[in-house]
């Protein structure tokens, strides 16, 4: 019996430490957003400031600027050194205001108000405190279309390097609010001995499902994706410069036309960092995937058919 009292008196302190553990963890949790909630809200426009004629020296520089209704929020930083800055987005009574050098309005408070202002202009003021003084700039404006923008944009994601060709990703964006996804890795398939770089990434009228890109070096070839069938093709021939290079599916029918080219890289004398990729010949071809058939359209000797 007294073993079981004893037990019976553990467990309560046991459960008495762990629930005055989870009240604690609870409690601090809940400051913790207050804090943050209070932070947000602490951000005002300056009561007192001086004015200047000058807009604001913003990156990336979006003054009078047109964008579509449905775009992302569009983060911007004052370029000019500043100890704090203050930025108002307004139309019409509704306002965001951010604080710190770089302006990153809600994205929830963005299409409220990006909403609200269709077909007309954001005023965005921008406050700077330099050596404990505020000051507004000249107010600009942003113009809302009523008009969308297509929501994805796909790129390849490399370091702006021609040194680094492996180490790249072709990605999607979401315009309405920045996430990124990664459709091909190439860092997946490549390794020290047997290298690749993958380029000219092209889809057909904006359809996902029918897109083409090319692998260079190890397990080379072209890529193609079409209504849910893959397949890699290897278009180089004797009678042709090289395998297909920069691409161009037609409107509608499975049919592409490619550049073959012999390319090289030129460098600048004055600027080591400057680099130019020049053709010493090129020209045309049509792929069929279906006949996995390629024929000529361009082969004179003396033109460059890439530059027509």
């Amino acid at each position: 019996m007294n073993n079981n009292t004893e037990e019976m008196k553990s467990r309560k302190t046991s459960y008495t430490q762990q629930a005055a553990a989870s009240k604690r963890a609870a409690l601090g949790l809940l400051l913790l957003l207050s804090l943050c909630l209070a932070g947000c809200g602490r951000v005002e426009v300056p009561a007192q400031y001086g004015e200047t004629p000058k807009l604001p020296a913003v990156y990336p520089d979006y003054t009078h600027v047109t964008v579509p209704v449905n775009i992302a929020p569009l983060t911007m930083e004052l370029t000019t050194p500043a100890e704090d800055v203050v930025t108002r987005y307004s139309y019409a009574g509704q306002e965001i205001v951010c604080g710190g050098v770089k302006a990153q309005p809600d994205i929830d408070e963005w299409k409220a108000l990006t909403a609200a202002a269709k077909g007309h202009d954001i005023r965005v003021d921008v406050y700077a405190r330099q050596q404990g003084q505020w000051t507004h700039y000249k107010p600009f404006t942003i113009t809302v279309s009523p008009d969308s923008i297509d929501p994805y944009i796909s790129y390849r994601l490399i370091a702006p390097s021609y040194v680094t060709y492996e180490e790249l990703t072709i990605n999607q964006r979401c315009l309405e609010n920045y996430d990124e996804t990664v459709i091909y890795n190439n860092m997946l398939a490549a390794n020290d001995s047997d290298g690749q770089c993958i380029n000219c990434h092209n889809v057909q009228n904006y359809n996902p499902d029918r897109y083409q890109f090319h692998a260079r070096q190890h397990h080379g070839g072209t890529v193609i994706e079409y209504d849910g069938k893959m397949q890699k093709v290897n278009m180089k021939n004797d009678s042709i410069l090289s395998a297909g290079v920069y691409p161009a599916w037609h409107p509608t029918l499975k049919l592409l036309a490619y550049s073959t080219d012999q390319t090289m890289q030129s460098f600048h004398t004055r600027d080591i960092d400057k680099i130019e990729v020049l053709d010493s010949q090129s020209d045309l071809i049509l792929f069929d995937p279906d006949k996995n058939e390629v024929q000529t359209i361009l082969n004179d000797s003396t033109e460059f058919e890439v530059f027509p």
